[in-house]
């Protein structure tokens, strides 16, 4: 599952979140840093033959923090550089910033074609 090598990957590739990353909510009493991830399609189609394409997989990663824009922008380049492994193409980096909580934040949203059967 893409959902378990994405965990994988986060936790033990940006040093700056110690570990906070979760899947799709991001906990409202956690500490920030933080990182949410979401995988946002994974469609498979079944041919006539039986064989099964797999179009790409489309993921988000939203990067919060409590500190400043530049460190929510440093985590984003730490997340970029970790995707390699997972074959990501398509890669958008998009800033946000949620007024209610007073994070800064980075949606990064990317493709991979990696095999996950």
């Amino acid at each position: 599952m893409i959902e378990q090598e994405l965990y994988e990957i986060l936790k033990n590739s940006i040093d700056l979140v110690e570990g906070r990353v979760y899947p799709q909510i991001l906990p409202q009493s956690c500490i920030k840093p933080a990182l949410v991830y979401t995988v946002l399609s994974d469609l498979q189609e079944q041919g006539i033959d039986g064989a099964i394409a797999s179009n790409p997989i489309r993921v988000q990663i939203d990067v919060y923090s409590t500190k400043s824009y530049l460190q929510a922008k440093e985590i984003a380049k730490e997340v970029r550089a970790s995707l390699v492994v997972l074959e990501a193409f398509n890669i958008h980096i998009v800033d946000g910033f949620e007024e209610e909580h007073e994070l800064f934040r980075q949606i990064i949203q990317f493709n991979t074609r990696k095999n996950y059967e």
